[in-house]
């Protein structure tokens, strides 16, 4: 331990001996560590951060699809045997993607937001900050319930955070719909790189969802009755000490006797089971490879900065030949100057990743404010370092 600490003392008065090109080599690890940090925030918020639902390791996607493209969506009909007829799940939900235009004709604009089951928010375990979420009444009778539960977000931003938001009136569609609460700050919908900004129970399907021609096959505004409408999709909550595969049996079994009881609009449709903590399997290949050609992008730039700062400590050794020749007469062994040597390189490496994890952050606030690129959608992630992302600051 006294000669870690001999080595550690001898090493700070080194790099401190030559401020420039500590402050190089430093500046460069940074820049190297800190490219892959901000990366790896980023696909650590996509592929492993668990979604901020109450035991998210209890829910599961249920698909509808054939057997060589298993990973569909399901028709409301589908989804509502299901829901009654299995005994393996406390809470089934269904969920479709909308957008809405919200406020008058003047000041209209365009709202993403889902139109959900009544029993979304209590099936995911989301409170309410504001107001309350959906009651069962809500989601009985089509065309009767005009409410809306709006994201904090656009709480935020629309309506100033004002907490008289609750029960004003709100044009979608150009149809009256009534504020009923707000969702937490860090809620955005239940799947990743998703941003849902307002919610609306499932029977006003008709006014914020009304069918196209060409997706539903004719201009019926009733999506509800339709099996041959595969446009929401289902996630479910397994009761304590059911499994996955349990369920998976009994879902099978129902989408037999829905194939047998209507067959011309579920012949070959079958149920598939996924683990929402494994993330949406129709996004997950497109988001590894998105992953790993970014961490390859940022792991070539880390190399580079390595290679520089190899560089630089072997021009500088270059200059501390008298001083090694010195250490190694007055009995220094060669094993004793290594590691003095690979101390200082430890003391360089440190000090660039604790550089590095501060441009991180800020290159992580920067995407945070940063507005999507034309052509993308915009998307929420929890970006914080955690962790997860302090080891692979430390690893590198």
């Amino acid at each position: 331990m006294n000669n870690l600490l001999q080595d550690l003392r001898y090493g700070a008065r080194m790099l401190l001996k030559k401020p420039g090109f500590t402050f190089i080599a430093v500046l460069t690890l940074a820049l190297g560590i800190g490219a892959n940090t901000a990366i790896f925030s980023l696909i650590n918020a996509a592929l492993f951060k668990p979604l901020p639902v109450a035991e998210p390791e209890e829910l599961v996607f249920v698909f509808n699809g054939s057997r060589n493209s298993p990973y569909s969506t399901s028709s409301y009909p589908d989804y509502l045997d299901y829901r009654d007829r299995n005994q393996v799940f406390s809470g089934l939900i269904s969920y479709g993607t909308v957008s809405v235009s919200m406020g008058g004709l003047e000041r209209a604009e365009s709202v993403s937001g889902l139109i959900v089951t009544g029993n979304y928010f209590d099936v995911l375990g989301v409170r309410a900050v504001l107001g309350r979420t959906f009651s069962p009444e809500e989601d009985r009778t089509p065309g009767t319930h005009p409410v809306a539960v709006i994201s904090h977000t656009l709480w935020q931003e629309h309506f100033g955070g004002q907490s008289n938001v609750i029960g004003q009136e709100v044009a979608l569609n150009g149809q009256s719909f009534t504020i009923i609460g707000v969702t937490p700050p860090a809620w955005h919908g239940a799947q990743v790189l998703e941003t849902n900004d307002i919610y609306i129970p499932m029977m006003m399907q008709a006014l914020v969802r009304p069918p196209r021609a060409a997706f539903s096959g004719d201009m019926n505004p009733d999506l509800l009755s339709r099996r041959r409408s595969r446009w929401l999709d289902i996630m479910g909550r397994l009761k304590p000490g059911h499994t996955i595969e349990q369920a998976q049996a009994e879902l099978s079994t129902i989408a037999a006797q829905l194939e047998q009881g209507y067959p011309e609009s579920n012949r070959n449709v079958i149920a598939t089971l996924f683990p929402v903590s494994k993330i949406n399997p129709i996004a997950y290949p497109q988001l590894v490879s998105i992953a790993a050609l970014l961490m390859a992008v940022v792991g070539i730039v880390l190399a580079i900065a390595c290679a520089n700062v190899a560089n630089l400590l072997l021009a500088r050794a270059t200059g501390r030949r008298k001083e090694i020749a010195v250490r190694l007469a007055l009995g220094a062994s060669r094993g004793r100057l290594v590691r003095q040597l690979l101390t200082e390189s430890a003391m360089l490496a440190l000090l660039g990743g604790a550089a590095g994890l501060l441009l991180a952050s800020w290159a992580i606030d920067i995407l945070k404010t940063a507005p999507p690129a034309e052509g993308m959608f915009a998307f929420t992630l929890d970006y914080s370092l955690d962790r997860r992302v302090l080891g692979f600051t430390l690893l590198l």
